[in-house]
């Protein structure tokens, strides 16, 4: 990692999350220095945002080598700003997670929800016990976690992503990748079983050499297939097209894909939702 990426606000990371608050706060204490027996902690970034017609959040996943996955969340739901940090919490876990992640440092703006995870507040309303013993049953899934709070403008690159989550949609630069949550994390799934007939596309092959690095017998074949799969990136189970102008593009099944036109055209979420912002898989 360069060293001027370890610094936020010219401040070295490790002393900023190592700092004590004012007196008569409670202290922010979180080793990023791993024990011999312990992998290098990541660090995930994450703030939420609220105006009166949106929410939305953001996050940024770094490698310990300092590589940065950067996500923006749209929700086609409300959600007060300690639901929207809750989801950006728990979409970094399970990204986190999805990449093989033993040990997670995590870094948010917001008292409340840090306060509820490390236990020196109580979650009263049923919501906060739900996002939170969500979040615990993700925390168990890592070597070791930590989270830690920090003032708003000690958290700028997370809090700039959270409000291009409430923004349009061209104005999120490339290399950024978005999602849209239909839901709360926490809503219950309806029980409702469809049985589809599962037919296979065409970015079957790249997700498969993408996770497993599996590719055709035919030397001609398999050449063609790393060539075509360097311009997609797979986070958890979701595939992206990668845009060097755009966000990147998250693609479609079929079904989705209709889903997605149907809303664009009946004009459900206005301005809110692009054509440029999917990628159909066909």
């Amino acid at each position: 990692m360069r060293d001027e990426e370890k610094l936020i606000h010219g401040e070295p990371i490790e002393e900023l999350i190592e700092a004590k608050l004012e007196p008569g706060r409670p202290e922010r204490t979180i080793k990023l220095g791993p024990s011999p027996d312990e992998p290098k902690p990541w660090l995930l970034l994450v703030d939420g945002s609220k105006t009166k017609i949106a929410s939305g959040a953001g996050l940024v996943l770094q490698s310990p080598e300092g590589a940065k996955f950067k996500y923006v969340l749209r929700f086609r739901f409300q959600a007060t700003n300690n639901q929207a940090e809750y989801e950006a919490l728990i979409t970094g876990s399970q990204l986190a997670r999805a990449v093989g992640v033993g040990s997670l440092a995590v870094i948010s703006d917001s008292q409340l929800v840090v306060g509820q995870v490390n236990r020196e507040y109580e979650a009263k309303e049923e919501n906060m016990e739900n996002y939170l013993e969500l979040v615990k049953e993700l925390i168990r899934g890592f070597q070791a976690f930590n989270i830690s709070q920090v003032p708003r403008e000690e958290n700028t690159e997370a809090d700039q992503l959270a409000r291009l989550a409430t923004a349009k949609e061209n104005l999120i630069p490339g290399g950024v990748m978005m999602q849209y949550l239909d839901a709360p994390s926490i809503a219950k799934p309806v029980n409702e079983v469809q049985i589809v007939e599962y037919k296979g596309t065409w970015a079957d092959p790249i997700v498969r050499y993408i996770k497993n690095g599996e590719v055709p017998d035919d030397k001609s074949q398999a050449r063609k297939l790393r060539i075509k799969a360097a311009n997609y990136a797979l986070m958890g189970d979701v595939l992206y097209r990668r845009s060097f102008t755009l966000p990147y593009l998250r693609c479609l099944i079929p079904t989705e894909a209709e889903h997605a036109m149907g809303e664009v055209h009946e004009g459900i979420y206005g301005e809110a939702i692009t054509v440029e912002g999917h990628w159909p898989i066909s």
